[in-house]
């Protein structure tokens, strides 16, 4: 496994879910790295990042309207996927795992770390 690449995703997920949570938008990680969190270590190589988000936030997050359902993004070699959900969808992802650098663990819910990143599984309608 490349630990140097690992890391850089590590970085890159840590840097999207802190420019979206300055812009007040939600983000659920999915897929592989979703799943390292829950397990707490770093299984396998992932080719990128996926991610869950509302698709009223994709014109903020890229700057510009979505034209399908899904924004993919490239960051040199590390690629992050967007998968773009409408509202009824995303009140099921409350109960999708939310990553973040700093969660706070008094809010009842499990919170998982991977690598010093932090991962929280909601329990919260």
């Amino acid at each position: 496994m490349n630990r140097e690449r690992a890391g850089r995703q590590l970085a890159l997920i840590a840097q999207t879910l802190a420019t979206a949570r300055r812009q007040g938008i939600p983000l659920w990680l999915r897929g592989g790295w979703a799943m390292d969190f829950l397990l707490g270590e770093v299984t396998r190589e992932h080719g990128d990042s996926d991610w869950f988000a509302r698709a009223r936030d994709a014109a903020p997050l890229a700057g510009r309207p979505a034209p399908d359902l899904r924004l993919d993004f490239a960051r040199g070699p590390l690629d992050s996927s967007l998968a773009l959900v409408d509202r009824d969808a995303a009140v099921g992802l409350r109960r999708a795992f939310t990553c973040s650098r700093s969660l706070s663990k008094t809010s009842g819910s499990p919170v998982h770390n991977l690598a010093g990143q932090n991962s929280q599984t909601g329990q919260n309608g």
